[in-house]
């Protein structure tokens, strides 16, 4: 990697400048379908679109993502919890839907993201209550 400071995943991975053209096939292109397996049905349609425009991005930050989330001591589901925490506590309840669903698709289990909601709720100073009821039916038992 070169001395400078990385400031964006493109220029993490030295895409910056560098053009594809998007696919027009009736299959996704891998990268679109990673971010359909990985999301599953709580990937925004506006995320798809977004990707399809400018896939390049998607794919830098994917890598980028995977960089951070699979590198390290602590296991990438805890780390998913984190970011569920964090967007109970901000109140964000769309991308909370997705973190929590992904977290559950990856191994946390329902009393891991109860306890994740709550930290959040307890941050938020009680406000992400509303945020965390947005993910009621992921906190079933397993």
């Amino acid at each position: 990697m070169n001395d400078h400071i990385v400031s964006t995943p493109a220029d993490f991975f030295g895409l910056v400048g560098q053009t594809r053209e998007i696919e027009t096939m009736s299959e996704p292109s891998p990268t679109i379908a990673r971010m359909m397996d990985e999301v599953g049905s709580s990937l925004p349609e506006s995320h798809l679109n977004y990707a399809r425009a400018d896939e390049e991005l998607f794919a830098a930050y994917h890598e980028w993502r995977g960089a951070i989330l699979d590198t390290g001591v602590i296991p990438r589901h805890y780390k998913l919890l984190m970011v569920v925490a964090l967007m109970t506590a901000q109140k964000s309840s769309d991308p909370l839907r997705v973190y929590a669903s992904i977290a559950r698709s990856q191994g946390a289990t329902a009393q891991e993201l109860k306890e994740a909601l709550r930290v959040g709720v307890l941050f938020s100073g009680g406000a992400g209550i509303d945020a965390a009821s947005h993910v009621a039916d992921l906190i079933s038992e397993d």
